[in-house]
């Protein structure tokens, strides 16, 4: 920051008096580093800047050229300081005058009140929010001033997570920043795939009794956003038992397999309910005489019928006995 100190001298008596026209006393913020001051020129004069040592100002520096005298004001406490700097002109006539700036620190606001926004994607994005004493920026996360102003609608309209730093600026004294976020999180799709039996069930508690592909139902994902499912439903009606017959044979002959028919895959169960084929026709593989009883059941897609009982009767062979002759 620039100041301008300007000088008026008067004669009176070779004694040089002057009056101060600049602001009294001047303001810098806490921690500035490179503030400037100067004065105009008088023509044939030459100038001595100095600082009030016991305000413990790190540094300082005086170009004689173009008269500028900058002090790094670093760590120096806030407050009012009298006389803390001082310009001595000596003239032509080697007369001196002298004025002197007061000079106030004022302490740097605290970062401003801000909080993170999370929302989900495709609702309303709410603009982000600061609240401070002063002027409020945003700078993006490349250190870019994006706006000035408490409320800012940022643009971000897809999933992801953007970094923002706010400050505050009071009596031109900039602050440190806070860091706000917005979440934009994602909402999720995906497709239920169910094959049942006559009817189903599903998770928005509705039972259909028919194949159904456009159903959905919104479920909240692991991010509080959205999950919308679609329902991929097969419904299969369970087939009537199969039709089958007893099948008579009598040993020693060719012994007739067991056929059955139906809509799907036919299996064949012994009576101790172990599977022991499938398909149809169904040779046993039985010649002793006896009878062998089977269930048979109709497999489709998944959904299985009733069961039919198939007995296979072997008859035994009759034997007439000798043949006798007188």
């Amino acid at each position: 920051m620039k100041k301008l100190i300007l000088l008026k001298f008067l004669l009176i008596n070779s004694v040089l008096s002057f009056s101060q026209t600049t602001n009294n006393p001047d303001s810098v913020c806490v921690n500035s580093n490179s503030e400037i001051y100067w004065i105009t020129p008088n023509i044939g004069s030459s100038y001595i800047w100095e600082i009030d040592p016991n305000i413990g100002v790190n540094s300082t520096n005086y170009d004689p050229i173009t008269n500028i005298f900058t002090v790094d004001w670093f760590g120096v406490a806030s407050g009012l300081y009298i006389d803390a700097i001082t310009v001595t002109e000596i003239d032509s006539n080697n007369c001196e005058g002298e004025v002197t700036l007061n000079v106030r620190v004022l302490d740097l606001p605290s970062p401003p009140l801000a909080l993170d926004v999370v929302i989900c994607e495709n609702n309303s994005i709410p603009p982000l929010t600061a609240t401070g004493l002063g002027d409020i920026t945003w700078y993006d996360s490349n250190g870019n001033q994006v706006h000035v102003g408490s409320v800012f609608n940022t643009p971000h309209t897809l999933p992801g997570t953007y970094t923002y730093s706010v400050s505050d600026e009071v009596n031109g004294c900039e602050g440190p920043t806070a860091t706000v976020s917005l979440t934009i999180n994602n909402t999720t799709t995906g497709v239920d795939v169910q094959i049942a039996c006559d009817s189903y069930t599903w998770i928005d508690g509705n039972t259909y009794t028919a194949s159904n592909n456009t159903a959905t139902h919104t479920l909240t994902n692991s991010l509080g956003c959205d999950s919308v499912v679609t329902l991929d439903l097969i419904i299969t009606n369970t087939p009537a038992a199969p039709l089958a017959s007893t099948v008579n044979s009598c040993e020693n002959n060719l012994i007739d397999p067991l056929t059955a028919t139906g809509l799907g895959v036919l299996s064949w169960f012994d009576s101790t309910g172990i599977q022991v084929f499938s398909g149809s026709p169904f040779n046993t593989g039985l010649n002793a005489p006896g009878v062998y009883t089977f269930t048979v059941f109709d497999n489709l897609n998944g959904c299985i019928s009733n069961g039919t009982q198939v007995d296979l009767i072997i008859f035994t062979t009759p034997n007439p006995g000798p043949i006798q002759h007188n």
